[in-house]
């Protein structure tokens, strides 16, 4: 789906975050800043989104609306020719591709490529639920009916079954980072490999806490109906990293 969403004025994200995330019961999308005060902010509570601006140096100050489109691309090539560009489009570390242009008044348009694609839905899914732990966003996500094949079980409560899990994934692993590389996609499956980092500081799957940086490696194959995840298929060298974590 294509969507023009509002962008307004922020003195600092960290309030921003306070008040909407907070206060008013939306979840944080995506966030880019290097300093968690300025930058971008993009926050939703079902179909409502709303993006937060601390301008950076180079960003407009006047009006700004969000374009979000399912081809960035196809876009910039239409409109770079007649139109002042701001940035050239670029490959954001939360998933998505845009690029900004102004125009004659002085107001920027952000053109943002995340598309209602697999790959994009896989990143965002991670950056918000894992990364970020916003769990009550795993059902914008996650079907109804959701099932995990995993290689000793599976798991086929929906989304309840990722609040869980990544709960306590995350209670283990407090300051996990994840990085998404999509390695097949058609139009409802896709293949992708999850580099997960994170420091053990709890117990996890029967092994008590290490302390130590632990580093795996999740293979995933998803299926998707309707724009979610309906299913996954996954192998995970968890287990044995944990394992060598002990041995030291």
């Amino acid at each position: 789906m294509e969507q023009a969403i509002p962008i307004l004025p922020a003195d600092d994200l960290r309030v921003a975050r306070e008040f909407y995330a907070t206060k008013l019961g939306f979840h944080v999308l995506w966030e880019a800043s290097d300093d968690g005060t300025r930058g971008l902010l993009g926050v939703a509570r079902g179909p409502i989104r709303i993006t937060l601006d601390c301008p950076m140096e180079g960003h407009g100050r006047n009006a700004c609306v969000s374009l979000e489109v399912n081809d960035v691309d196809a876009y910039y090539a239409e409109w770079s020719p007649r139109v002042d560009v701001l940035r050239e489009p670029r490959d954001e570390t939360w998933g998505a591709r845009t690029f900004d242009l102004l125009d004659p008044f002085g107001n920027t348009i952000f053109v943002i490529g995340t598309g209602d694609s697999p790959a994009s839905r896989i990143r965002t899914a991670n950056a918000v639920v894992l990364v970020r732990g916003q769990l009550d966003a795993a059902d914008e996500f996650f079907a109804p009916d959701y099932v995990a094949h995993a290689t000793d079980r599976d798991l086929r409560t929906g989304p309840a079954a990722v609040r869980g899990f990544v709960g306590t994934l995350r209670r283990a692993f407090p300051d996990i980072e994840a990085d998404v590389e999509i390695l097949v996609e058609s139009d409802d499956r896709i293949a992708w490999q999850r580099t997960v980092r994170g420091t053990q500081s709890g117990a996890f799957m029967g092994f008590p806490p290490s302390n130590r940086r632990v580093v795996w490696r999740d293979m995933v194959t998803s299926r998707f109906r309707d724009g979610r995840i309906a299913e996954d298929w996954v192998v995970t060298d968890l287990a044995e990293r944990l394992l060598l974590a002990r041995k030291g």
